[in-house]
């Protein structure tokens, strides 16, 4: 049974909300160092599908 649409409403409010605070703080700077051996490439891939 989905609830009235006046109590969902408020939870997703304040999530846009916060959601959208922390999208608006800047990330810190990229450190400009050379390339080592060390460095790591990670790559993650996904269908995004259900089926």
């Amino acid at each position: 049974m989905t609830p009235p649409a006046e109590t969902v409403s408020i939870p997703v409010e304040r999530l846009k909300r916060s959601t959208r605070a922390e999208a608006a703080i800047e990330p810190p700077p990229v450190a400009p160092t050379p390339v080592t051996k060390e460095t790591q490439i990670i790559a993650i891939y996904g269908k995004g599908a259900i089926m």
